[in-house]
């Protein structure tokens, strides 16, 4: 939990109170360790980079930290 914010949903789904989540989604064939946390903000819109694909995190904080620097 980060400042008191986010409340683990389950253990692959985080959300904030305003609706803002984050969630595991896991890429087919790939390692435990990839890069499998996606953001979705208030109005689940995803998180994505310049060329329109998901931004992905390695951790659950990271990908709340970065939703949180992006609909704070």
């Amino acid at each position: 939990m980060r400042n008191g914010r986010w409340r683990e949903v389950e253990v692959c789904h985080h959300e904030r109170e305003d609706g803002a989540a984050v969630r595991h989604v896991p890429l087919r064939d790939a390692s435990p360790r990839a890069l499998g946390w996606i953001g979705l903000g208030p109005d689940r819109a995803p998180l994505t980079d310049h060329r329109g694909r998901y931004r992905r995190f390695r951790t659950a904080e990271a990908a709340e930290a970065a939703v949180d620097r992006a609909w704070p």
